[in-house]
């Protein structure tokens, strides 16, 4: 989080977008302070969208996909879900399961 954070600049503010759209529950408040807890966080980039002041910083939106299967689709090089991630898919878009594809 850099300055531009309504919570840290406004003692009063109500603000909650971040944490109230984090599948992972990631996002915690402190006094004046926002905190990402980054062994949660899994980034989804929806408090990215969802901020009014763009102050959330330094996390990559990955890119994932998923097929008709029910799977969620990794590319090989790419870092697997984790159970935490899987079990937001599933809530979200009923994944069962991942599949590893192969690089074209």
């Amino acid at each position: 989080m850099n300055d531009h954070c309504v919570r840290k600049k406004l003692k009063n503010s109500q603000c909650d977008n971040c944490a109230a759209c984090c599948p992972a529950d990631a996002v915690t408040f402190g006094y004046l302070d926002v905190n990402i807890d980054n062994d949660r966080c899994f980034q989804c980039g929806n408090c990215l969208f969802v901020c009014p002041s763009d102050a959330i910083e330094h996390i990559p939106v990955r890119e994932r996909s998923y097929n008709n299967n029910g799977q969620l689709v990794i590319e090989k090089k790419e870092t697997p879900a984790s159970a935490e991630e899987l079990l937001v898919w599933h809530r979200q878009y009923h994944i069962r399961g991942m599949q590893i594809a192969e690089p074209e």
